[in-house]
């Protein structure tokens, strides 16, 4: 036993044996080890087990993202929290409810455009047949316009002479008496000049 100085006053003797004290010793060390051992052991279970709660929505969430990214577009998770988790989950729902109604405006619109497209093209294709149908009846004008300046042409032509001819049918008429054996002939004259100009009137 030492004073506060550091000097030897005396000893102590215990009256226990070192060996046994050492076992206990030894025993609680490995209880207290054990202990620890197996609270180390049932943390890191509970972590575990916490850590997959606190990463499954992410993990559905993820799952989601991908699944949308590949084209489907009903998609929705159910938020069963509020902290960040079910806010991002509210924001996944927003955001796919947005693009959904996004997708079918556009859809609608290139279907109203399809629907205006085919409608000007049918108006197209009306107004080109009329131009077609026009410009068929411009040529026929034209055609009947030039077989009339030509109808015309050939009538004066042939009137000219003929006019000619019935008038010299006429004058032998007035100077052939009845019974003349020529007075046929001048009648007979007289009666194809006017039939040719019938037939000129009819061709005019």
């Amino acid at each position: 036993v030492f004073d506060l100085t550091g000097n030897v006053i005396g000893s102590l003797y215990v009256g226990m044996l070192e060996q046994p004290h050492t076992a206990l010793k030894i025993k609680i060390s490995m209880l207290f080890a054990g202990v620890l051992l197996a609270g180390a052991l049932f943390g890191i279970a509970i972590s575990g087990y916490i850590g997959n709660l606190l990463s499954r929505p992410i993990r559905e969430l993820k799952g989601l993202v991908q699944r949308f990214s590949a084209g489907e577009r009903d998609l929705r998770i159910e938020t069963s929290s509020g902290d960040e988790i079910g806010e991002l989950a509210e924001e996944f729902n927003s955001m796919t409810a947005a693009l959904r109604q996004r997708e079918y405006a556009i859809i609608q619109l290139n279907r109203n455009l399809e629907t205006k497209v085919q409608e000007r093209t049918a108006e197209l294709e009306e107004k080109n047949q009329l131009l077609v149908k026009t410009q068929s009846e411009l040529v026929k004008a034209e055609k009947l316009a030039a077989v009339g300046e030509l109808a015309a042409g050939v009538a004066h032509e042939i009137n000219n002479p003929m006019a000619i001819i019935r008038g010299n049918a006429e004058i032998l008429l007035m100077d052939l008496k009845e019974g003349h054996p020529s007075r046929e002939e001048a009648d007979i004259i007289a009666r194809q000049v006017a039939r040719v100009e019938g037939i000129v009137g009819n061709l005019l």
